[in-house]
C-alpha cells in the first residue's frame, strides 16, 4: 500500500488541544502501542518506567527553547514590529518572521528599543526574512529579558510567566530551539532519577527544533515533499554508548520525534557516527529504522511530517504499511474518544 497525504488527516475537536500543561509534568496519560502484539493500552505517564529495562538507553534532546518573540520598531518610521527568531544561520545572522511583514523590507534597519540593538534586513524571502545584527553583545540578554516564549500557533493565548518553565524540558541546556521537544516535557528530575536508578543509560543529543515543525506537509505524493532543515549534534561519547547498547541487544528509546530524527540522520548502516550538521531527513512509510527501537512521543497535527514519522515507526515491526497505519489511526481515534489532550502540552504515546 502506498500512503498519500490524505491518509494522515483526522478530525480533532478543538477542545482537546491542550492550552496549558498538566499541573505536574508526570501527570499525563500514556497511550501504549505494542507493535508485536498489535495492541493499544491506556496507561498513565508514570507507567513509562515499566517499559524500559536495565542497560537500555533513553535518548533525550537537550535543546533549550529561546524566548524568540521580540518587540521592535522600524528605524525609518518608528512603526511597531514583532520579530520571531526562527534560527541562526550564520554568525550575527538569523532567519526570522516579522509582523507586519510589509513594514520590514530588504535594506531596512530594525531597532530593539530597550537594548538599543540594531539589525538589518539583508534578504526578503517572504514570508521569512534574514536579518543581520550590528553587534551580538547583549543579544542573549535581550532575548532572556525582553523575549516572549514562542508558544505554538494552536495555543490560542498569550504566554504567561509559568510558560518560561513549563515550555522547556528540565534537562534543556543547549540554546537554539524555537519550539520545544515536547515528549520531554513529561519528565521531572525525580522521575529521571528513578529511571537512572533502574540502570537505564540516559544519553543526550541536540536537535534545535525550528518553527518549520508546525508547517503542514502539502504534496499528496509523500516523496515530493521537502522538510525544513534543523541543526543536530551527536557527540562521540553518546554515539559510542549507543553503539555498545545496540551490540549488547539493549533498546534505544528515543524521547520525541526530534531525538528519533537525529538518531536516524546520524546512522551509518548499523552504527551511529559522531555528527554536527543540519538534517532535512523526511521519514514516512515505508522506512527502515536503523537506530531507534522504541519511541516516546506526543500526539501530532494532521498532515504533519511528525505524524508520518510515527506511522512509519509503528509499521516497522511485523506489520505492513497498511496494517501499521491503521493501528496508529485507531490509536488516535481511541485517544479522541477518551479525551486525551493533544499536541505540545498534551498527553503522551509510547510505541514499543
Amino acid at each position: 500500500m502506498t500512503l498519500t497525504l490524505n491518509d494522515f488527516d483526522y478530525k480533532l475537536p478543538q477542545g482537546l488541544i491542550a492550552q496549558f500543561p498538566a499541573k505536574k509534568r508526570t501527570h499525563s496519560k500514556l497511550l501504549v502501542i505494542n507493535r508485536n502484539k498489535k495492541t493499544i493500552e491506556h496507561k498513565m505517564f508514570i507507567d513509562f518506567i515499566k517499559y524500559i529495562n536495565r542497560d537500555d538507553a533513553l535518548v533525550i534532546n537537550n535543546t533549550y527553547v529561546i524566548p524568540a518573540r521580540l518587540k521592535a520598531i522600524r528605524e525609518k518610521t518608528g512603526a511597531k514590529l514583532e520579530v520571531f527568531i526562527e534560527r541562526k544561520i550564520a554568525p550575527y545572522t538569523y532567519r526570522v518572521l516579522v509582523k507586519p511583514s510589509k513594514r520590514a523590507k530588504q535594506g531596512d534597519c530594525i531597532i530593539f528599543p530597550k537594548n538599543l540593538i540594531k539589525a538589518q534586513v539583508i534578504e526578503d524571502i517572504s514570508p521569512e526574512k534574514v536579518i543581520k545584527f550590528k553587534r551580538v553583545s547583549g543579544l542573549d540578554d535581550l532575548l532572556e529579558k525582553e523575549g516572549a516564549v514562542p508558544l505554538p500557533p494552536y495555543i490560542k493565548r498569550l504566554p504567561v510567566a509559568s510558560d518560561k518553565l513549563r515550555y522547556q524540558t528540565v534537562y534543556a541546556n543547549k540554546k537554539g530551539a524555537v519550539a520545544a521537544p515536547t515528549a520531554g516535557l513529561h519528565f521531572d528530575e525525580r522521575y529521571l532519577q528513578s529511571i537512572k536508578h533502574k540502570g537505564v543509560k540516559i544519553c543526550e543529543l541536540t536537535l534545535h527544533v525550528s518553527y518549520g515543525t508546525f508547517k503542514p506537509v502539502t504534496q499528496e505524493d509523500l516523496e515530493k515533499n521537502k522538510l525544513h532543515r534543523e541543526f543536530f549534534l551527536l557527540n562521540k561519547q553518546t554515539a559510542n554508548t549507543l553503539n555498545k547498547i545496540k551490540k549488547d541487544e539493549g533498546k534505544i528509546v528515543a524521547v520525541g520525534t526530534t531525538s528519533c530524527r537525529a538518531l536516524e540522520s546520524a546512522s551509518d548502516g548499523d552504527a551511529l557516527r559522531e555528527q554536527a550538521r543540519e538534517t532535512d531527513l523526511l521519514i514516512f512509510p515505508p522506512y527502515k529504522f536503523r537506530a531507534t527501537n522504541a519511541l516516546l512521543t506526543n500526539f501530532h497535527l494532521p498532515n504533519s511530517s511528525l505524524l508520518m514519522l510515527v506511522s512509519a515507526f509503528v509499521s516497522n515491526v511485523g506489520m505492513s504499511v497498511e496494517e501499521g497505519h491503521k493501528l496508529l489511526m485507531e490509536a488516535y481515534r481511541q485517544a479522541v474518544r477518551r479525551n486525551y489532550r493533544f499536541y505540545s502540552y498534551g498527553d503522551a504515546m509510547l510505541i514499543i
